[in-house]
């Protein structure tokens, strides 16, 4: 092996430039560069080493490109058929690697920080602790991790919490594959990302007159009228004055502009002030 007045060394009848060299050592790992090294002091003409070369480079160019560009997912759900059904789906697509799976907010937080994930498919209502909590301990943590909220649930209340924990976006479980697919990328990217009945109850929210907040009493005392309990039982189960009650219950039907206690109720649960029956962590 020699070296001429340019800077290239000759390797049998074949010249090796700098950028060739580099181009070398890009390849050097893989495992098809032995065959390189067997034939590059043979017989084989230099336009055929060159041609395997490219190759070879080309090959691990790819591979390095696909290391850089799979988003790493984690899959957070209460239930385990949802998490198989997701890590299916989602691990078919070329440029996702689903590198763990949750069953509660607690495990998300701990998986969170030990795999450093580019995503986190997280459902809302789970035990322990819920996505909403989940997701803002997480970004407090790893602020640069996107979080997309995938549920069943649909309700203002549980939608606002997710937005305000910083949930990148926000879908629901019978979003088709292809979309869950391109809203995982675009969640990646920083984008937000909302189920269409989702995005449609955001807008009339905003667009709805705005309602005077509860004091926590008088949600205590709608809450308590919501399970259906009469003013003396609310009073109560609370430990104030039936009149009491009374006063509390004239003052949220004056904020929420209705005129009896099932309104009052009814309302409430449109505007997200009451978790509607039936929302106990469960999906």
């Amino acid at each position: 092996m020699g070296t001429d007045d340019h800077g290239r060394r000759h390797v049998g009848r074949l010249e090796v430039s700098a950028p060739l060299r580099d181009q070398l050592a890009v390849a050097r790992e893989h495992d098809s560069l032995r065959w390189l090294r067997r034939h590059i002091h043979g017989d084989l003409p230099p336009a055929v080493i060159v041609e395997r070369l490219g190759d070879q480079v080309a090959h691990a160019v790819r591979v390095a490109w696909a290391a850089v560009t799979t988003l790493r997912l984690l899959l957070v759900d209460d239930h385990p058929v949802v998490r198989t059904g997701l890590a299916g789906m989602l691990g078919a697509e070329d440029d996702f690697e689903v590198i763990g799976e949750a069953g509660d907010g607690e495990e998300a937080l701990v998986l969170a920080r030990r795999l450093r994930p580019d995503v986190i498919l997280m459902d809302l209502r789970m035990p322990r602790l819920d996505g909403a909590e989940a997701t803002a301990r997480i970004l407090a943590e790893l602020p640069g991790t996107r979080i997309l909220v995938l549920t069943t649930y649909d309700t203002d209340s549980d939608i606002v919490r997710a937005v305000e924990a910083g949930a990148t976006g926000y879908l629901l479980k019978d979003t088709p594959r292809i979309d869950l697919a391109a809203a995982v990328r675009a969640a990646h990217r920083g984008e937000t990302i909302l189920a269409p009945p989702v995005a449609a109850r955001l807008v009339s929210r905003m667009r709805a007159p705005s309602v005077p907040p509860l004091t926590p009493r008088e949600r205590e005392v709608l809450a308590a009228v919501a399970t259906g309990l009469s003013n003396a039982e609310v009073g109560r189960a609370l430990h104030i004055g039936e009149a009491t009650v009374k006063t509390h219950l004239l003052r949220v039907f004056a904020k929420l502009g209705v005129d009896d206690r099932t309104a009052a109720v009814t309302t409430a649960y449109a505007l997200g002030i009451l978790a509607p029956p039936g929302s106990s962590p469960a999906s």
